[in-house]
């Protein structure tokens, strides 16, 4: 009886190994559902998120290196042969690098009741460090300052002589432009370095 109590067990014995090692197997080798799966989802909405963000640079890049637009429309000729313009936008860019242009005094007559305006003065050529400063029959009006492609507004008054005395050249003369709101009128002028314009308003 003994003997045969003996070898049952050895016979039970390697099955139960054999079960602990398939059970062991599974435990160890065995991978939670989803989760490769969540780990790729990661990874590509990261991937997303790193190609939109260079996308947006990229395109903003783009922006900051257009060339500015020049128009060479027949408003934008006739305005600088004659020296004014009321059709074209405020800000208009009507050449591509400064000229010597011919240097113009204006007499600027309006029915406006105001007692100031504020005008508008750029650059309608290159932004190439062009300097002036404004005057009226006492003194300075402004400090010297830059023109640049972007108008910039100074208040003046509305009846009176109003004067641009060139301060530096940055190469090729100084171009710019006056906006008066009394006459919704633009003066294109150019001068040069101790040079000046004069813009008389007066009240019809």
């Amino acid at each position: 009886m003994q003997q045969n109590d003996q070898q049952q067990q050895a016979n039970q014995q390697p099955i139960n190994q054999q079960q602990d090692f398939k059970n062991y197997q599974v435990k160890e080798g065995s991978i939670p559902q989803g989760q490769g799966q969540g780990q790729t989802q990661i990874k590509n909405k990261k991937f997303i998120k790193y190609g939109a963000l260079a996308l947006l640079l990229g395109f903003i890049g783009t922006i900051f290196l257009l060339p500015e637009t020049v128009d060479t429309s027949a408003e934008a000729v006739a305005a600088l042969q004659q020296g004014y313009s009321t059709q074209l936008p405020v800000g208009t860019r009507l050449l591509g690098k400064d000229q010597q242009l011919q240097s113009r005094d204006f007499i600027i007559p309006h029915t406006s009741a105001a007692d100031k305006q504020s005008i508008l003065v750029w650059d309608f050529a290159a932004e190439d460090g062009d300097y002036v400063q404004l005057f009226n029959e006492i003194g300075a009006i402004t400090g010297v300052f830059m023109i640049k492609n972007t108008p910039q507004a100074i208040e003046v008054a509305a009846i009176g002589v109003i004067t641009v005395k060139g301060m530096i050249d940055g190469g090729g003369g100084i171009t710019y432009a006056i906006y008066s709101p009394l006459t919704e009128t633009i003066y294109y002028n150019g001068t040069q370095a101790n040079a000046q314009n004069t813009y008389t308003f007066t009240k019809q």
